[in-house]
């Protein structure tokens, strides 16, 4: 006969004991301070697992036979929502607090994985997604020939959704947890030398690219805020920068950097703070501030062709195989933010100073910058190993 019990000191709730259909008992939580409640609740759980049979229906139907059980036991009405719902309402919050391309991506994933599920997504319950629903669009994914690193990022994509449904209570694990994802090696970025920055600067010289370049190379700046950069940025006097990133400049995450401009920067920006340019717009480089970051004509292959014509040549890996891959350019404008913070530590700087420069959250994401890192530690594991007793000898 089911039973309730409650664990001292552990939880207010009140735990039901009944036998499921194969005779072996379980304890399941009732969410239920009230004793009486619990022990209606469980009867109810015990009647239901120990006729199966007459139920005689499909797993919905279960589901649904289940929660008018627990509705008329516990007096609480429950709120199925439904898949669609849930996924398009998150998409709706994601759009309040992430990135505008960090939403996109997101925004991608789940409508494909909408369109996977068919009808069935405005129908089923949130609470019915399982693993293998998940992975199997996982596995579609893969058999349309995308990239390692494509499928990967959807599926860190529906981890961060359903995980969102699993802190909400609307189900009880994420399902997403246990999807099996393709293997890819992360490419990292190149660092820029000092030399090819001055190359760079060459080329670009007396065009808006010339101070978008100098914001990422002394100041740090990816290259969607380099050419957002407002003259109410700037603190010509103080010569600081001071901007909110816009990958931080939603949600919790926001935070603002105020970064010190060197005089090479500090001079150009006061030449053009004295002209007609600076009173005629709030953006420092207006042209290049209107023109897409991405795409064929975007800023990004923009500064590719600079590139090339500074005389830079650039590693390109070759793609991953399958339909939706592409090569990879060793050195782009982002190497730019990683020569900034190399040279950072380069120069004296510790790495909390550093990593607070750069906006990064946490030590291992910023490590993936800190270029000269591996020297150091070869240098000082060399040092190290030839102080060994005997090491010296022949």
């Amino acid at each position: 006969m089911a039973s309730v019990y409650k664990l001292k000191n552990k939880s207010r709730y009140w735990n039901a004991k009944f036998r499921m259909p194969d005779g072996k008992w379980v304890v399941r939580t009732t969410k239920q301070t009230d004793r009486g409640a619990a022990m209606r609740l469980a009867f109810a759980w015990e009647g239901l697992a120990g006729s199966p049979g007459e139920l005689s229906a499909t797993g919905a139907a279960v589901a649904r036979v289940t929660r008018e059980i627990f509705e008329q036991a516990t007096r609480t009405k429950i709120k199925v929502v439904a898949i669609g719902e849930f996924f398009h309402g998150w998409l709706s919050r994601v759009n309040s607090t992430r990135a505008k391309g960090t939403a996109g991506r997101y925004r991608q994933v789940i409508e494909g994985f909408l369109a996977h599920l068919g009808p069935n997504a405005e129908r089923q319950s949130i609470a019915t997604l399982t693993p293998s629903v998940l992975q199997g669009f996982i596995d579609a994914e893969s058999a349309k020939g995308k990239g390692a690193h494509t499928v990967t990022l959807a599926g860190k994509t529906l981890h961060i959704a359903v995980k969102s449904a699993f802190r909400a209570g609307l189900i009880e694990t994420n399902p997403a947890a246990s999807i099996e994802l393709p293997d890819f090696k992360m490419q990292d970025r190149e660092e820029f030398t000092a030399g090819d920055v001055e190359m760079l600067l060459r080329e670009a010289c007396g065009t808006e690219w010339e101070i978008a370049i100098m914001f990422a190379a002394y100041c740090g700046c990816r290259l969607g805020d380099a050419v957002s950069m407002k003259w109410s940025n700037v603190d010509l006097a103080g010569s600081l920068l001071e901007f909110v990133p816009q990958k931080s400049a939603h949600g919790k995450s926001r935070k603002t950097l105020t970064n010190p401009m060197p005089p090479r920067l500090l001079a150009r920006l006061n030449t053009l703070a004295g002209g007609d340019s600076a009173q005629s717009s709030e953006h420092i480089t207006s042209g290049l501030a209107e023109r897409r970051v991405g795409g064929r004509s975007g800023l990004s292959m923009a500064f590719n062709a600079l590139m090339r014509r500074a005389g830079l040549e650039i590693e390109i890996v070759a793609p991953e195989e399958g339909k939706g891959s592409r090569s990879f350019r060793k050195k782009s404008f982002h190497s730019l933010r990683h020569f900034y913070i190399s040279q950072l530590r380069r120069s004296g700087a510790d790495r909390e100073s550093a990593q607070a420069a750069a906006g990064h959250s946490d030590e291992a994401t910023h490590s993936r910058y800190d270029h000269d890192k591996r020297d150091r530690v070869r240098r000082q594991l060399t040092a190290a190993v030839a102080n060994f007793p005997g090491a010296n000898s022949d």
